[in-house]
């Protein structure tokens, strides 16, 4: 008895994990913020005799809405003596965010910004007289040493990467209503996996029964599954170290780690018969990610056409209810082919 209540209660867990994140991914494409733009790029740059052979780099963006925006940026010293001037200007030449440094991680206060054209300009600094230009232009604040004077390199090569982000935020109303909706959401879930927990199986035992050789097997898949994991991470981080660009969010990657990895598990299973239990109906299963991978792909659409999936090239976290609807596809579309080879075998 105490068993079937530990299943329950880990169950109604389970439910609720499941649901808050199905109920995220119905409201992630309208999240408490939203990526306007998100740049990085390399620059290379030689300074001759005080001269930089670039002067500086401009990037044009569009906002596409009026509304209360962030802007944060980043980027790391590899030469001392080596200054970087950020601003972002609007469509009317003034300056709506600026800062300079060596080496900088800074975000802005939240601005009020109509919809436009903008543009942000990376102004490569090698004399004082440059700077003081860009400090008196922006209204910079020093909060140098004054008794220091500041010593610029003259001649000196380098390789820099520059990343600015600029997220629109969302009111407090809105992140109110979002809440509701997760917590919403998540309670529906609970019924939702509750009854489907009682759909699949075929007797009104509350416990899935397994033969010793469907353990097995399963462990053995468990295993499988776990050391796919471990060599996918083991490739993202030899991407990491060896500083290769893949257009898409860290996040993204992770949890596509997550989806091979169960995939690995979930197909050795079905294929070995061991996924579906002795008192679970195999039709049932293929119903409900059938069901579950259509409304997963009816979300991601919907984040597709709201717009945010794909940032300046970029493949974003919003595209994560579109992959979890086609890896539940396509798992329902194994268990069908398994099913339907079964059948003919036990027919011959």
């Amino acid at each position: 008895m105490k068993t079937v209540m530990k299943k329950k209660w880990v169950a109604v867990v389970l439910a609720v994990l499941l649901l808050f994140g199905i109920a995220t991914g119905v409201f992630a494409y309208g999240s408490a913020s939203e990526v306007a733009t998100d740049v990085r790029y390399t620059q290379d740059n030689v300074i001759e005799e005080g001269v930089a052979k670039e002067a500086s780099h401009t990037i044009p963006f569009t906002l596409k809405e009026d509304g209360t925006y962030e802007i944060f940026t980043e980027w790391k010293a590899v030469k001392e003596g080596v200054i970087t001037g950020f601003t972002v200007r609007n469509q009317a030449d003034e300056i709506v965010f600026c800062v300079t440094g060596e080496s900088v991680e800074a975000e802005s206060t939240e601005l009020e910004l109509t919809a436009g054209e903008y543009r942000a300009e990376y102004q490569f600094i090698t004399d004082e007289q440059q700077f003081a230009k860009l400090q008196e232009e922006a209204n910079l604040i020093n909060y140098s040493n004054d008794s220091e004077e500041y010593v610029y390199t003259t001649n000196t090569s380098y390789e820099t990467e520059y990343h600015f982000v600029v997220e629109r935020l969302h009111s407090g109303s809105y992140k109110v209503g979002l809440l509701v909706g997760m917590l919403v959401g998540a309670a529906v879930g609970i019924i939702l996996i509750a009854f489907i927990l009682k759909y699949v199986k075929t007797d009104k035992s509350d416990e899935a029964k397994y033969d010793e050789r469907q353990l097995k097997v399963r462990g053995d898949g468990f295993k499988y599954g776990f050391f796919t994991g471990l060599f996918y991470n083991m490739i993202l981080c030899l991407i990491h170290i060896a500083e290769i660009k893949i257009p898409i969010a860290e996040e993204v990657l992770l949890f596509f780690g997550i989806i091979v990895s169960v995939s690995v598990y979930a197909v050795y299973c079905i294929r070995k018969e061991a996924y579906i239990s002795l008192n679970e109906s195999a039709s049932r299963f293929k119903i409900m990610f059938s069901a579950l991978g259509v409304m997963n792909i009816g979300i991601g659409l919907m984040a597709y056409f709201h717009g945010g999936m794909i940032v300046d090239g970029v493949l974003t976290f919003r595209c994560l209810n579109l992959l979890c609807g086609i890896f539940l596809l396509a798992i329902a579309i194994v268990l069908h082919i398994h099913m339907k080879l079964t059948e003919k075998e036990e027919e011959e």
